[in-house]
């Protein structure tokens, strides 16, 4: 069979939901491997409604998920836990705790390397970017979030104690400053910057403006990106176009 035939006759077979079912339905001749190639090149997002429960079951076993997935795994999760079938919103919620009890295991882990007093900075520099992401990861549980950001403030000030904040360091200190609408100490952490004239600087003083409802100020800001649309990705590129009237 080959991919056409595959498609041409794929309500005569079983047609599995992932990678793995498909392969394990080829071995026991309930599909043809045409379904397991099918199935691995496959791109649906899995945050694509009607989920993909498996995969995503599949993907949450890894144990090392980096930020935006954990993102988009928890605004599935919300939506489940909410779901009639009690044993989906059972296993959401459980999911849930999976994603939360792997940050504060290494948060935990962390702080016993503090109180040792060794590596001070990265370990201040992790601890304050994982207390940003758990605040992120709970925007829809306030009381958390604000804690979570509180948290992280405190870490990244400390930090400052020892040396100025780089990179996604300070941009996470300048976003956790204007969450708890401290747009002042924002915008003189940002203006003090030698670096403050790199793409990712104008967005960040357009996001200032922007969450005081400046829109004006927001736009005559973002035009300044004009300069680096050719090293601009995707996202950096819409979001010009649109305040431009692109």
């Amino acid at each position: 069979m080959n991919i056409l035939e595959f498609f041409l006759n794929a309500g005569t077979f079983i047609l599995p939901r992932t990678p793995a079912g498909a392969l394990k339905a080829f071995e026991a001749n309930f599909a043809p491997i045409e379904a397991f190639i099918f199935k691995s090149a496959s791109t649906k997002p899995i945050d694509e409604e009607p989920y993909d429960l498996e995969e995503i079951d599949r993907i949450l076993a890894r144990p090392n998920l980096d930020f935006r997935t954990n993102v988009v795994l928890m605004g599935i999760f919300e939506k489940l836990i909410h779901s009639e079938d009690q044993e989906i919103a059972l296993w959401a919620a459980e999911s849930v705790n999976v994603i939360e009890n792997r940050y504060n295991a290494r948060t935990s882990a962390l702080k016993k390397i503090l109180e040792q007093e060794e590596g001070l900075g990265p370990t201040l520099s992790e601890l304050g970017r994982i207390h940003y992401e758990l605040a992120l990861l709970n925007g829809k549980r306030r009381a958390i979030k604000e804690f979570y950001i509180d948290q992280s403030l405190a870490t990244y000030r400390e930090l400052l104690d020892l040396r100025p904040l780089e990179g996604k360091e300070r941009n996470n200190y300048i976003r956790a400053l204007m969450e708890v609408r401290d747009y002042a100490s924002a915008k003189d952490l940002l203006e003090g910057d030698p670096s403050k004239n790199s793409s990712d600087d104008i967005l960040l003083a357009a996001e200032i403006e922007y969450s005081q409802k400046n829109f004006e100020g927001a736009a005559n800001i973002l035009s300044q990106m004009v300069e680096f649309i050719d090293q601009l990705g995707e996202k950096e590129t819409a979001l010009f176009a649109y305040w431009m009237g692109a």
